[in-house]
């Protein structure tokens, strides 16, 4: 399982073999108690380390051929909001004409309509 890693350390340091060890700890009451530890030493193993320098040389490759295609704009989702009529109000010394009434009704209604759930689309990429 830890294979590769093992040998990556080998291969990145030039050492002969690895020591690896394994433990299982659990929370008791006075802390942590070790359940159970294992323990090797690793030796370097020729055919893993040439198939791991062969993925590295593939990875490179891969990065260096790689050509992005154009950006994409995302798309907007959702609907415009119905326009409000300007506010108007018409004073002298009292209120005569208003249609702050109409615009309270207009202005509810676009608000009640917001959507407030926070639930987004998976996001995807288009490459």
């Amino acid at each position: 399982m830890y294979q590769i890693q093992m040998e990556h350390q080998a291969m990145v340091s030039n050492c002969e073999r690895v020591f690896f060890m394994a433990s299982e700890w659990r929370q008791a009451s006075g802390g942590w108690e070790l359940v159970e530890e294992r323990h090797c030493w690793y030796l370097p193993n020729p055919d893993l380390r040439a198939r791991i320098v062969s993925g590295w040389a593939q990875l490179e490759a891969d990065v260096t051929a790689f050509k992005p295609g154009p950006a994409s704009e995302p798309a907007p989702v959702g609907r415009a909001p119905e326009t409000l009529p300007a506010l108007s109000i018409q004073v002298t010394g009292m209120v005569t004409a208003s249609n702050l009434a109409e615009f309270k009704e207009n202005a509810l209604a676009g608000l009640g309509s917001i959507n407030r759930e926070l639930r987004h689309a998976p996001a995807r990429h288009e490459g």
